[in-house]
């Protein structure tokens, strides 16, 4: 498996393959957010969750956004599957609500820093994890 590891390393590192190598490093990022949402306890079958996945993409991408989030991210989300920013909201505030009924607290305390004491509102949520996101990329450089 390391032998293959080494090739893919060198195959994406030829120049003519870098733009390959920028949609890995996206479907990675996918991937992990993916991971942290099912150890979290929020199931794909919940329309908030792939709008989590969006929301955080956002965040990470725009740190000024979770200043403005019914601005700067509800209404893009909202563009993208097909609804309003209003459900997106709902649909959010839901998959946030199955975490703290249902998920990992523990877990998300670690993520985010601190313990939880209440339900996190979208905004601590999604800030919560884009952070995280961002503290490990910083690391992985």
């Amino acid at each position: 498996m390391d032998k293959f590891l080494a090739e893919l390393t060198v195959f994406f590192m030829n120049a003519e393959h870098r733009p390959m190598l920028q949609i890995g490093r996206r479907r990675r990022k996918t991937q992990h957010m993916r991971i942290l949402l099912d150890r979290l306890g929020i199931s794909p079958k919940y329309k908030g969750y792939r709008m989590l996945l969006i929301a955080v993409e956002i965040a990470v991408q725009d740190e000024d956004a979770m200043t403005q989030i019914t601005q700067k991210i509800y209404p893009p989300i909202a563009a993208r599957c097909g609804t309003t920013p209003a459900n997106v909201e709902k649909n959010l505030r839901k998959a946030i609500e199955v975490f703290w009924n249902y998920g990992d607290r523990t877990f998300y305390g670690r993520l985010a820093g601190y313990p939880p004491t209440s339900k996190p509102t979208n905004a601590e949520f999604i800030g919560a994890l884009a952070s995280y996101i961002l503290r490990n990329l910083h690391r992985q450089k």
